[in-house]
């Protein structure tokens, strides 16, 4: 518990720079950064979610009030999870967004199409990129968590942010943010969250 907070602290204090969209230029971005990513009002659900998933951990509720966040956002009709592992963020991503429907995603079944899609960086996750690229749109949104647990997955993320199929990507450290809309400049942002 002492490591995750001291580990959060030393990310904040690195990229404090990267604070709430300071010094992003595109209204899209700024918007998306300043009133998705890094939003710090209280929503409604908020603590309702915290009491009922407080054993789940303080990082795990993080994200799931990102994921809240990005379903209120994206108004998707589903949502897509590779390997989640738990029903906190599909809790989240229902209070968000209650017409979204959270659908479990293994190796073996895969959408046409996805509004918005999430991936932990776990088991096969790289074919399964690729196959989620593959089917993405301009108004599809990728979230791949855990792009900093090991080497692999920074490599793999690295890849991720050169590859000419990600126009747009956000590194919010613990999850990387990725938008297909080709009618876009291709661009990284560093996001202090």
């Amino acid at each position: 518990m002492i490591k995750y907070h001291l580990k959060r602290i030393w990310n904040w204090l690195r990229r404090m720079g990267y604070s709430r969209g300071f010094g992003v230029q595109s209204p899209s971005a700024y918007r998306f950064i300043r009133y998705v990513l890094t939003e710090h009002y209280p929503y409604y659900a908020y603590s309702e979610l915290g009491k009922k998933h407080k054993v789940s951990g303080h990082e795990a509720n993080k994200m799931g009030r990102l994921y809240f966040r990005l379903a209120n956002d994206a108004q998707a009709e589903c949502w897509y999870d590779y390997l989640s592992g738990s029903e906190v963020y599909a809790d989240y991503v229902y209070s968000g967004c209650r017409t979204t429907v959270f659908k479990a995603m293994d190796s073996t079944s895969f959408p046409r199409h996805f509004r918005i899609a999430r991936l932990s960086m776990t088991a096969d996750y790289k074919a399964v990129y690729r196959r989620l690229v593959a089917v993405a749109s301009n108004d599809s949104l990728l979230i791949l968590e855990g792009i900093n647990d090991n080497s692999d997955t920074k490599a793999f993320w690295h890849e991720v942010v050169e590859s000419a199929e990600a126009v747009i990507t956000y590194d919010l450290y613990a999850c990387g943010i990725v938008q297909f809309d080709r009618s876009k400049y291709k661009h990284h942002y560093v996001v202090n969250f």
